[in-house]
């Protein structure tokens, strides 16, 4: 599909797409990663992902432990805890929080992971 799709037309296939219901998650998810556009709200792997993360929050993190660094992997970090899954999956999500750089975002992202934790304890 990388090599038959122009970039618009990518970011278009992907609006139309949600890993979150998908087999092979992990694969649209790294497609997605690979479309070349600023790294944001809009970006297909931050639109799409969110309901992989619901749906699935250890395939997502499993994910981003392996994605590779860069502002797209950190923005998908936040959006994993913000969207509230690293109350089911606190360790993870602490484990993914050092990986981020030091941001106010990164100081709620902690705060969020602690409070989960807190309450699970």
């Amino acid at each position: 599909m990388d090599s038959e799709f122009a970039p618009s037309e990518k970011i278009t296939a992907s609006q139309l797409i949600s890993p979150g219901g998908l087999a092979e998650a992990d694969r649209w998810a790294t497609w997605f990663s690979k479309i070349e556009m600023p790294v944001g709200d809009q970006h297909p792997l931050v639109k799409c992902g969110g309901s992989w993360v619901q749906n699935d929050p250890v395939a997502a993190g499993s994910w981003l432990d392996q994605a590779p660094p860069g502002d797209l992997k950190n923005r998908a970090i936040l959006q994993y805890a913000m969207l509230g899954t690293s109350a089911e999956e606190p360790a993870h999500a602490a484990r993914l929080h050092v990986t981020l750089p030091v941001t106010p975002d990164r100081e709620v992202f902690l705060d969020r992971v602690l409070a989960h934790w807190k309450s699970k304890d």
